[in-house]
């Protein structure tokens, strides 16, 4: 098949730009002839991109979003529909904007959605925010998983020289990232400041134990600022920032990861990738995780400190728990739509 992926592809390493490129790795690798384009940085060799794959009838475009892209979203479905190109999306989140309550905004997203072979949501949660803001019919969108097997290459990458020593030394290492510092409701959305809180309490009852912070990038200055102050005055906390590189060679060092996000578009890579390495898993039951997810309740600091307690604790009685096996059956469904797309006449 010929396949044309449009999406943000690293760096950074963000979850819908790890996402595409393992989706381009398994593409190839299963047979398929696959362009890419870079729509996370606009410029004209993009904009170029964008037009000679969109141009080519044999190829279906295959274009990755979410809510913060839907300008994009509606000039790209434009041009879609301009040069008769068939494509799909995948909507890797999906929350409320301001812009969704204009009317027009809403009609030529709707229009877009619409009018692609079908809308891939990476969780039940992502079809019904679509359709309760924008109006699109659930039947026009396909639930599929972003959880995509973790490449050798990830998986063989090195920690960078930056890693801070004290965590690499701990008995214990708990690990925290931070895609972007970015407020939602006026608060954290990957809440950080919940889990400081919660070390607090975890530090006094496991003292050996050390949590690394990773910030990709930080949008909001003061929130950073507000967390930094509420760092110093913990025992036991590193952090390291404006990190660009892959978050795996963390991962593969950690014992315990922890996501406290306060919503999110569908389980979390971040946890996906823990669990294949062997991690004990914690995360806040804002969106379903996976079966072996320890939960606690969304910004409960109280209930996150238990928690992370009872997870530091099961590594020191039984260390790693048995890596989770991945499975090929998110590439196989999507190459499966992908056929069903290109044989079906153009409604």
């Amino acid at each position: 098949m010929n396949i044309a992926i449009l999406a943000p592809f690293p760096p950074p390493y963000g979850g819908v730009s790890v996402h595409a490129t393992r989706l381009v790795d398994a593409l190839r690798e299963a047979g398929d002839d696959v362009a890419v384009v870079d729509v996370g940085r606009p410029s004209l060799r993009m904009i170029l991109g964008v037009v000679m794959v969109a141009w080519r009838r044999d190829r279906l475009v295959h274009y990755h979003s979410d809510e913060g892209n839907w300008k994009m979203a509606i000039v790209l479905g434009l041009l879609f529909d301009a040069v008769g190109a068939k494509y799909v999306i995948t909507l890797h989140s999906f929350r409320e904007r301001t812009a969704f309550r204009n009317v027009l905004v809403r009609t030529l997203l709707r229009t877009t959605y619409d009018a692609a072979e079908r809308v891939i949501c990476i969780s039940e949660h992502v079809r019904e925010a679509v359709r309760a803001l924008i109006g699109v019919d659930a039947a026009q969108c396909t639930v599929i998983s972003s959880a995509l097997p973790v490449s050798t290459e990830e998986r063989m990458a090195p920690l960078p020289s930056a890693v801070p020593q004290a965590w690499l030394g701990a008995p214990v290492r708990v690990l925290f990232n931070v895609s972007r510092l970015v407020r939602y409701h006026d608060k954290d959305l990957y809440g950080l400041d919940v889990v400081l809180d919660a070390w607090r309490t975890v530090n006094v009852a496991h003292p050996s134990a050390r949590l690394l912070v990773v910030i990709a990038t930080v949008v909001d200055a003061p929130l950073y600022n507000s967390a930094m102050e509420h760092v110093r005055t913990l025992q036991g906390v590193d952090v390291l920032t404006d990190h660009t590189g892959l978050l795996m060679p963390f991962t593969v060092a950690a014992h315990v990861i922890v996501r406290a996000t306060r919503t999110e578009g569908g389980p979390s890579l971040s946890i996906q990738e823990a669990l294949e390495n062997g991690c004990v898993t914690v995360g806040s039951n804002s969106v379903p995780r996976p079966l072996q997810t320890m939960l606690f309740r969304t910004e409960d600091a109280a209930d996150c400190a238990r928690v992370m307690g009872e997870a530091i604790h099961q590594v020191c009685e039984h260390g790693r728990p048995t890596p989770l096996i991945p499975s090929t059956v998110i590439v196989d469904r999507l190459r499966e739509l992908y056929r069903t797309s290109t044989t079906t006449a153009r409604s």
